[in-house]
Order: C-alpha cells, then structure tokens, then sequence
C-alpha cells in the first residue's frame, strides 16, 4: 500500500531502497519471533485499504508504517484503523502507545 502511493512515487516508500525494505522485513521477523508482532488491516471486499505495524513491548506500543489506499483517501482509512488500534490501551499490560509520527503530527 504504501509503494502504491505518493512515498512510492518520491521513493521514499520502505520498500524503494533495498536497505530500508531489509530494516523493515529484519524487524517484522525478529517482533515476530518474540512475540511482539502485530499486524492490523482495515478492509473493504477482502482487500486491504488500510495497514499497520505494532511493536508490542510492554509497558508500551509502538505503532509502525501506517499505509492507506489513496483511492479511498477521502474516508480516512488510515486515521480510522488507528483509533481501532487504541484498543491497544484497553489490555493491563500495555500503558501507553506511539504513533511513532513525527512530532505535531496529526496521528
């Protein structure tokens, strides 16, 4: 999803640069391995229009590369699959989550 749009189009999405796609995959599996992988989708007719990556680490989160279909802009998918995540702070372990945005950013 996010090659698909505009950061793919500047090339500054994860998978345009070898070395970032391979910091992004390397992370995934060592999460994942630990146990402490998430992955959420929003989607409409079986297809993904909105993605996420959490890193759980209690007592914490970190929310991770949230991509959107463009096509569907309009409806926010990306903002709405975030406050679907904030269900992140409802488990006793985890206190506090990070958007993991850059500061001033809406998310």
């Amino acid at each position: 999803l996010e090659a698909a749009g505009w950061k793919g189009e500047a090339g500054s999405a994860l998978a345009s640069a070898p070395d970032t796609r391979s910091l992004f995959e390397q992370s995934l599996a060592g999460a994942a391995a630990a146990g402490r992988l998430e992955r959420l989708a929003l989607r409409l007719d079986g297809r993904a229009i909105a993605m996420l990556v959490n890193f759980v680490t209690p007592p914490g989160a970190y929310s991770f590369k949230t991509a959107f279909d463009e096509d569907y802009a309009r409806f926010s998918p990306g903002m709405l699959l975030q406050l679907e995540n904030l269900a992140l702070l409802e488990r006793p372990a985890v206190q506090w989550t990070d958007s993991c945005a850059v500061e001033g950013h809406p998310m």
